[in-house]
């Protein structure tokens, strides 16, 4: 459910300044607030060793009631992660790759001035936040839209700079393709204290929303604020396998025996060796334990408003529609 937003007090922008359309952003966001008047926004800029953590926490320290993350996919979950359970709200200006995280909640990443609107005129709604701790760190990774063990992690963190840069998104794909056929990752699952299962996965991810680019939905079942995670463990590496995998996103029944899937409120992972963990994009590890959990509702997010759905007046559903107020109301 989601909430009109009113007008900060304190704003301040938290951004990338090497990112591409960094200044575009900033001037229309600036024009928009003057219109809005809003007081003058204070910008913290990231560093390349600090994607916004020390900056977010200096923003709370003076008194932000509104963090504006610019940036890509890291930089938005490091900003995240810093401003959950404190009550201040999040605005996104996708700034990066992928901007995964940014589809999900209904913004475009090339339509900043959409972004820039939402952030000042959006409304409010509140959402989970994942955790990943690794080998018993005390100090866990926050993430937005899914965490994960095996060669999705290798291809990531073996991509291709230029490429990445070149292609956007789908050089994750021609990564992707070269670890099509590597061999299965021997780990021990543990969920929701249910008996511990042992089994052999190309990956397995956990995921707090449905969709990566292009609108494909490796996790159908995942909301940003439903309280719970989607585990996806996929089985390869053999070709027929891999025809099940893409099959399956395009609709979750077709996966066969390469996918498993399972709503969970938290899992642990307890790997044969020591293998890389992705989170977010965000490439950490080698690690060998890895256990991931939710802190729902932690997070006040500035969100575009959900289109409400129009039936057709032949549609038999109309009755009922009529009587359950706000039933599509709610953010998707």
């Amino acid at each position: 459910m989601s909430q009109k937003s009113t007008p900060p007090v304190h704003p301040v922008l938290v951004a990338n300044p090497t990112a591409s359309g960094h200044d575009r952003a900033r001037a229309l966001l600036q024009q928009q607030a003057r219109t809005a008047q809003w007081p003058p926004i204070r910008e913290i800029p990231t560093t390349p060793h600090d994607f916004g953590a020390a900056m977010t926490r200096q923003a709370l320290a003076e008194g932000a009631d509104l963090v504006i993350v610019g940036g890509g996919d890291g930089t938005v979950r490091t900003v995240a992660g810093e401003l959950a359970g404190t009550g201040v709200s999040l605005a996104v200006l996708p700034l990066g790759t992928a901007n995964i995280f940014a589809r999900n909640l209904g913004l475009r990443p090339h339509r900043i001035a959409q972004a820039v609107e939402v952030a000042v005129h959006g409304n409010t709604r509140t959402i989970d936040l994942g955790q990943v701790h690794l080998d018993g760190d005390d100090h866990p990774q926050p993430f937005l839209v899914m965490a994960g063990v095996g060669h999705d992690a290798d291809t990531i963190d073996q991509l291709s700079p230029g490429l990445k840069k070149t292609l956007g998104w789908p050089a994750y794909l021609e990564a992707g393709i070269r670890h099509l056929w590597d061999g299965p990752i021997t780990m021990t699952v543990s969920a929701d204290g249910g008996p511990a299962e042992q089994g052999k996965y190309w990956s397995l991810l956990l995921g707090n929303a449905s969709s990566i680019p292009s609108g494909l939905k490796v996790f159908p079942d995942a909301r940003l604020d439903d309280g719970g995670l989607s585990l996806l463990a996929v089985s390869a590496p053999a070709l027929h396998r891999w025809v099940q995998v893409a099959a399956s996103l395009v609709h979750r029944r077709l996966g066969g025996r390469a996918i498993h899937r399972r709503r969970v409120a938290w899992a642990e992972l307890l790997l044969d060796d020591a293998t890389l963990v992705q989170v977010d994009g965000d490439v950490h590890g080698p690690a060998r334990r890895m256990r991931v959990d939710l802190s729902p509702a932690a997070l006040a997010v500035r969100a575009p408003q959900p289109p409400r759905r129009v039936l057709s007046r032949r549609d038999p559903q109309i009755p009922q529609a009529r009587t359950r107020k706000d039933s599509h109301d709610q953010a998707q």
